[in-house]
């Protein structure tokens, strides 16, 4: 028996306009049923394309780059639906996931499965939760969550370890198994932002000295197969 359904999202995407598909996922977000509005945080006002009229789409424009994890704060707090998905520009994803998502317990946070990557939306499964979290495999992607359960990215953080900050501080995690179209990274793996980066690594590593010696261990090793990625 399927659950209750939860109130449609309000999605949160940050956008520096990059991505090719955003205007696709834009107006799929305008069509869907299981969509309240869309908040899209504009970063980058000089390479906004002209966008067809969405009526569920606000954009937020604060005349600079937020940069990523901001954004999310900021998209939360104007959010108008208890149902949050936090999205990035850069992704498309099968029709019947959010119908999916409207009928879970959106308790904690739940991200994207690493496996979501290696199907195409034409042959996507369907969807179905798993417990745990896949920092270093684009978990944070697409995340699911409540307002009120929401706990604020620290400001100093920019753009990367957002996500793992929201499963530390709202965990235990989850995952859903689905069908993701990427471009992987667009923006935010750009050279530009490699300083960002590597501040918010050493402001992360940080942070974990406060820690369990266990969970330091299992962070740095991590960081460390992160690094070796390319991420």
């Amino acid at each position: 028996m399927k659950r209750p359904k939860q109130a449609p999202f309000s999605i949160i995407i940050p956008t520096l306009w990059r991505p090719a598909t955003v205007s696709q996922l834009l107006e799929s977000l305008q069509v869907s049923e299981h969509v309240h509005e869309v908040i899209v945080i504009d970063n980058c006002q000089s390479t906004r394309p002209a966008l067809p009229e969405f009526s569920k789409v606000r954009i937020i424009d604060k005349g600079t780059n937020l940069f990523v994890n901001p954004s999310w704060n900021l998209g939360v707090k104007l959010a108008r639906s208890e149902s949050i998905c936090i999205c990035n520009d850069d992704i498309l994803f099968p029709e019947n996931l959010l119908g999916y998502m409207r009928h879970q317990r959106l308790q904690k946070v739940i991200g994207l499965h690493p496996s979501s990557y290696s199907k195409s939306r034409d042959e996507a499964p369907e969807p179905r939760l798993e417990e745990g979290a896949h920092i270093i495999h684009n978990w944070g992607s697409m995340l699911f969550l409540r307002k009120s359960q929401y706990q604020p990215i620290p400001d100093n953080l920019k753009v990367w370890w957002g996500d793992a900050w929201l499963a530390q501080e709202m965990g235990p995690a989850r995952c859903v198994h689905t069908a993701i179209q990427t471009e992987h990274s667009v923006s935010a793996g750009a050279s530009e932002f490699r300083s960002v980066k590597d501040a918010d690594t050493e402001l992360w590593l940080q942070s974990l000295k406060t820690s369990p010696p266990l969970i330091r261990r299992v962070h740095r090793r991590l960081l460390q197969l992160w690094f070796k990625l390319g991420v």
